[in-house]
């Protein structure tokens, strides 16, 4: 009976606990109540700037972005731009232009004239082998030099393209040899192989002249010639120096700005070549060498660095509670833009979702972005896994720059009606029975272990106690402990003599 009782409290305590959850939730949805539910954001409609900031991205350049809430909108401009800027225009002169300046070229030694006048950078040479020491003067070449400044940074911008026009003239004798000359010298076999030869260049380097990019240049090969059946070439009118193609001068352009946002060094240089071509003494006569004029204009677009973000935020209240379970959450808004997204140049730039911090898988290209305000989302985003309890609730839509590229115009992109509505529920839980059936199973176990003990041991004497157990060790064919046990006779003796001793009564003593 006692045995059965045990196993019936088991199997009763154990069907309890496999069945605790399901008796927990049943008793839990009678006690749930709905604590919130609604939209959690503060001036959706940006009516204001109240409730909203924006914070600028740690990486990228957030000075191209501009942002602000006007008009009942939340703007985010980026700020492009275009600028065309003629960094030099003119005949190159002390009156008009006296930044220019004479330079030797490394250990070249200068031609026999120069000068800065007012008809530009002249040169003139005459090399005359008669004469002793004219030799070394073969080969002499200058540099006229010029530092350009701009007020803008270059860093900050992308070079698109450049426009470089140089006008030249000269003006020699008819003893500049070319290789078509004839020669009438005492060697008949001596005559000019290359040729004597003017080069006129433009070059541009950093201020530290690093580095040099030479941008344009002419050589001469036939000025000097004067030959019968051949035309007579003895002057250069007014003529443009050849450019190098419109990707190098940009790139040329944008490694000296690397050095230097704001500046750089123009050269205009000749280098002049005196062919050896006379065993007897060869004479080469340059009237005069002229750089006229220079013209150096520029085009740039602001440049928007990749990585460059911007973000709208707004911290709104806790969901305070430890028994709050959230049910939904849904999060909206609607954008556009006023003119294209350039998609060719930056087809991954796009508009994130982050609540406290932790992004939402979808986003939005800005590729996709329209005059007409639109849905991020039809029904709006299921940010429920997003939503943290006992902390402030934050929302941030962010514009994130996946692409460097130049800009040459504003483009804006326009926020509103910001959503998020969130329902949770605040449960209240039933009574935990738990303590009160492991107390009842205990003090059932007691009861039923005291009834047992009492049963069968406590309720007979200890005599009887000792024959009961005496039995038992028999019964197993233990070692038997000897028992003292007076004899029947004894016992009487013993009971009668107890007797007497009770009888034995002191009598008073009677008087004589």
């Amino acid at each position: 009976m006692i045995l059965f009782v045990l196993i019936t409290i088991t199997f009763q305590y154990r069907n309890f606990y496999q069945n605790k959850g399901n008796l927990d939730n049943v008793n839990l949805e009678k006690e749930i109540n709905i604590s919130a539910g609604g939209e959690w954001l503060k001036n959706n409609d940006f009516s204001s700037d109240e409730y909203w900031n924006f914070i600028e991205g740690e990486k990228g350049d957030c000075s191209a972005i501009n942002s602000s809430t006007i008009g009942g909108t939340a703007n985010i401009e980026i700020l492009g731009e275009m600028k065309n800027i003629t960094l030099i225009s003119e005949t190159p002169n002390k009156s008009s232009s006296p930044a220019w300046d004479i330079f030797t070229n490394k250990n070249f030694l200068l031609p026999k004239t120069r000068e800065i006048n007012d008809d530009g950078c002249y040169v003139s040479h005459f090399l005359d082998e008669n004469i002793g020491g004219d030799q070394i003067n073969n080969y002499p070449s200058i540099h006229f030099k010029k530092n350009i400044s701009l007020t803008d940074d270059m860093s900050k911008y992308v070079i698109t393209s450049v426009s470089l026009n140089v006008i030249v003239n000269a003006s020699v004798d008819a003893d500049v040899d070319t290789p078509n000359d004839d020669y009438s010298g005492p060697d008949p076999d001596q005559k000019a192989i290359l040729g004597d030869s003017i080069t006129f260049y433009v070059e541009i380097t950093d201020l530290e002249n690093s580095y040099t990019f030479r941008l344009a240049e002419n050589k001469t090969t036939y000025l000097g010639q004067q030959r019968t059946g051949y035309p007579t070439i003895l002057n250069i009118t007014d003529s443009p120096l050849d450019n190098k193609d419109q990707q190098f001068l940009i790139s040329a352009l944008t490694s000296v700005f690397e050095s230097d946002n704001h500046n750089f060094t123009i050269i205009l240089g000749m280098d002049i070549y005196c062919e050896d071509n006379d065993t007897g003494g060869d004479q080469d006569t340059w009237n005069y060498l002229i750089i006229k004029s220079c013209d150096l204009i520029i085009t740039y677009e602001r440049k928007i660095e990749k990585f460059t973000s911007i973000s709208l935020n707004q911290i709104g209240n806790k969901i305070i509670g430890t028994n709050i379970q959230i049910k939904a959450g849904s999060f909206n808004f609607k954008y556009k833009i006023d003119q294209s997204w350039p998609s060719d140049l930056s087809p991954f730039s796009e508009v994130r979702t982050l609540l406290n911090n932790n992004p939402y898988v979808e986003t939005i290209k800005l590729s996709s972005a329209n005059g007409s305000f639109q849905d991020a989302k039809a029904g709006g985003y299921d940010v429920k896994s997003l939503i943290l309890k006992d902390v402030n609730i934050s929302v941030s839509i962010e514009f994130y720059i996946a692409n460097t590229f130049a800009l040459n115009r504003t483009i804006t992109i326009s926020i509103d009606d910001v959503s998020l509505v969130i329902s949770y529920v605040s449960i209240k839980p039933g009574i935990d029975m738990t303590p009160y059936i492991i107390g009842l199973t205990s003090g059932i176990i007691g009861l039923v272990t005291a009834f047992s003990l009492y049963q069968f041991h406590f309720k007979y004497p200890p005599f009887v106690r000792k024959i009961r157990k005496l039995k038992k060790k028999v019964g197993k064919a233990k070692k038997l402990k000897p028992i003292i046990v007076s004899a029947h006779n004894e016992i009487i003796k013993n009971n009668f003599q107890d007797q007497i001793k009770i009888l034995n009564i002191e009598l008073p003593q009677l008087k004589k």
